[in-house]
C-alpha cells in the first residue's frame, strides 16, 4: 500500500507523539508498504524501508515547537495543509493516516480524491485547549462537536488508550 501519513509535530524527537508515529511508521515499513511522512520542519530524520520524510518549510520559520496547542503549531499546520494538498494532487496514496489536529486536513481534502482516511487520536484537543484557555469553557460544547467531525468520516479512529476512546468516541 501507498500511505501519506500526516504528523503535525516536530519528527522525530523522543516524545509521546513522534515515538508513537515511528512505531506505527516502522510496522508499516516491516509490511512492506509505501510510506510517504508529511511533519514539522524540526526533528531528526529516521531510516525506514520505503520512508520518505518531507518537511514543511514555514516562512519565517519558527522553532522550538512544543506539545499541544500553540500559535506556533498553528501557524505551522497552515504550511502543513498546503503542502498536503499539493501532496494528494501529485501522488495517489491509498490511504492518509492523519495524527492529531491534521485529521482535520483529511477531513477536508480526502473525500475530494476518494482517499480513505484514518484518524489517529492521542489526546483531547478540547480538553487540552479548555484546559490552557479557561475563557473557553463554556464553549466546550462546541469544541467538542468540532473534534467530533473528523471521527465521523474517517474510515477508522484510532485512539490511544482506552480512557482517550471512553472520553472522545
Amino acid at each position: 500500500m501507498k500511505i501519506l501519513v500526516l504528523a503535525p509535530h516536530p519528527f522525530y524527537q523522543e516524545r509521546g507523539t513522534p515515538i508513537a508515529v515511528d512505531l506505527l511508521i516502522r510496522a508499516l515499513s516491516e509490511r512492506g508498504d509505501s510510506i510517504d511522512l508529511l511533519t514539522y520542519q524540526e526533528g531528526a530524520d529516521r531510516e525506514h524501508d520505503g520512508l520518505r520524510i518531507y518537511r514543511t518549510k514555514p516562512v519565517p520559520s519558527v522553532s522550538n515547537l512544543r506539545p499541544g496547542f500553540s500559535a506556533k503549531k498553528l501557524y505551522s499546520d497552515v504550511f502543513m495543509f498546503f503542502r498536503f494538498v499539493s501532496m494528494m494532487w501529485s501522488s495517489k496514496y491509498d490511504v492518509v493516516h492523519a495524527v492529531e489536529e491534521s485529521a482535520f486536513m483529511a477531513l477536508l481534502v480526502c473525500p475530494l480524491k476518494s482517499t480513505p482516511f484514518i484518524f489517529d487520536i492521542d489526546s483531547s484537543m478540547t480538553t487540552q485547549i479548555v484546559d490552557k484557555y479557561s475563557l473557553l469553557r463554556p464553549a466546550s460544547g462546541l469544541l467538542n462537536f468540532i473534534e467530533s467531525l473528523p471521527m465521523r468520516y474517517a474510515e477508522a479512529v484510532v485512539p490511544m488508550c482506552d480512557s482517550l476512546a471512553t472520553e472522545v468516541l
